[in-house]
């Protein structure tokens, strides 16, 4: 009787008979691993890239807009990508539209959102924190298709996790409130002025200099 070679891979568990099926395995693993790695490193240097953009380029709100139109793949990736399948059902993704209509506050309420460095507070029932943060407010319009929160390489279970645009906005710091929508989403939104340092530079530049915030900020 022939003798039948049994392995067992150490890190899947799956068991093989012969040499050849279980070396097959083995590269296509070490790709996998590979694949994994390149993609992670990717995630990280697409939080570089918008946190310095973030800092140091988006001054008005028409580059806003433009960064987000621009870097939509960077955006979600650095929220939530990393694996190669979300990251791969995320470069399907298009935006085909995204407006801000917005204006200059001194007081935005931080009951649900704050700045990232900043502290909710509902309702201002904490009377030893800020209630208000200076920001903008008023809506937001966006077409997305591909959205890969359909896609169904996030929904078979093993690989579902949270991708919605709206939350990767939030983490760059456009806070979406009430909405939504089929095919166009529209929300209510507000952005707090110290999560933007180069906007914020702009409103301070136009209270030194007595100008509109609104018209200085739009560009």
């Amino acid at each position: 009787m022939p003798k039948v070679i049994v392995r067992k891979c150490p890190i899947t568990k799956t068991v093989f008979f012969g040499d050849d099926e279980y070396a097959k395995h083995i590269v296509a693993l070490r790709n996998r691993k590979n694949l994994e790695r390149v993609e992670k490193r990717y995630r990280s240097e697409a939080q570089y890239r918008i946190w310095n953009t973030i800092v140091n380029d988006v001054d008005t709100v028409p580059k806003l807009v433009q960064f987000v139109k621009d870097n939509l793949h960077d955006i979600l990736i650095a929220y939530n990508g990393g694996r190669p399948e979300v990251n791969a059902a995320i470069r399907k993704a298009e935006l085909k539209s995204f407006t801000l209509d917005i204006s200059y506050r001194e007081l935005i309420s931080n009951s649900h959102d704050s700045p990232r460095d900043g502290v909710t507070n509902w309702s201002g029932r904490d009377s030893d924190k800020p209630c208000h943060y200076p920001g903008f407010v008023g809506n937001l319009e966006y077409e997305l298709v591909n959205d890969p929160d359909k896609d169904s390489a996030m929904n078979n279970g093993k690989l579902r996790t949270c991708m919605s645009f709206s939350d990767a906005l939030g983490y760059i710091g456009i806070h979406t409130g009430n909405g939504g929508g089929s095919a166009k989403k529209k929300y209510g939104v507000r952005l707090f002025q110290d999560d933007f340092p180069a906007l914020r530079r702009t409103v301070f530049k136009a209270k030194l200099q007595d100008e509109n915030i609104d018209t200085l900020v739009s560009g």
